[in-house]
């Protein structure tokens, strides 16, 4: 959404500058609110970040919305937010990102932090089929929830490719895992535009066939100061520009 500010500048040994830049909003978001809906932090096993510096991050970064979305645990960055002072800039929503061996991955939000419950009362996917793993995770609350295909179509950790769905035929090879219960379907995973083409091409086949999809774009951010939260981001039609006005009712709508 802003320009780059750019500025060379030589320095001695022992010398300090200060630099004060205003950043340019090319980008006019009116009437939408803009977010990645697939975050890590330290909570996953594959990242090492503080959740304050993950938060600080998203923040900076310009997102409206930051989902937490951390392998097989449950997080709240909400008291980071309050913490930080990032409120009037950032609305947080709690998720997960299931993360199968052989199923590929998932994220399901928005859910509830249960501290009380083992990894804050993540989904168990172990022995489970996908559509009862689907139907635990809809009643883990009365809150209405978004279930999200994470990069389909990579090896071992896209579902598209686990189960052996044909985008020609609309058929899977394991039909015993081929659910079609969720609601959006991530093509676009950090910069993987060759995968992107894969995904358009299921996406395509599933509504050629009647499922209406969402499509989203997300950066997999697994470090905080590779700046690449929110790279690609989606922005959403909202009926406030404010994020803290914003409810998970109305997110799960629009």
């Amino acid at each position: 959404e802003y320009e780059l500010y750019k500025k060379t500048m030589d320095l001695k040994p022992g010398q300090k500058a200060k630099i004060t830049a205003k950043l340019t909003h090319s980008v006019d978001t009116s009437g939408y609110l803009c977010g990645d809906f697939h975050l890590h932090t330290g909570a996953s096993h594959d990242a090492d970040d503080r959740r304050t510096d993950s938060v600080d991050g998203f923040a900076a970064q310009g997102l409206d919305i930051a989902i937490s979305t951390d392998h097989d645990r449950i997080q709240d960055y909400t008291p980071v937010v309050a913490e930080r002072g990032d409120g009037a800039l950032l609305k947080t929503f709690i998720g997960e990102e299931i993360t199968t061996k052989r199923m590929g991955h998932m994220n399901v939000f928005p859910l509830e932090f249960r501290p009380n419950l083992p990894n804050g009362g993540a989904i168990d996917w172990m022995q489970k089929k996908i559509p009862a793993m689907f139907a635990e995770a809809r009643a883990l609350s009365k809150q209405r929830k978004i279930i999200q295909i994470n990069h389909p179509c990579i090896p071992m950790q896209g579902y598209r490719t686990s189960i052996g769905y044909d985008p020609a035929t609309g058929k899977a090879k394991d039909k015993d895992n081929f659910c079609l219960d969720f609601d959006t379907l991530e093509i676009l995973n950090s910069n993987d535009y060759e995968a992107m083409e894969k995904g358009v091409a299921v996406w395509s086949s599933l509504m050629n066939r009647g499922k209406r999809l969402t499509i989203t774009g997300d950066s997999d951010s697994h470090e905080a100061f590779r700046l690449d939260a929110g790279y690609p981001r989606n922005c959403i039609v909202a009926r406030t520009d404010d994020p803290a006005k914003m409810t998970a009712d109305e997110f799960v709508d629009d």
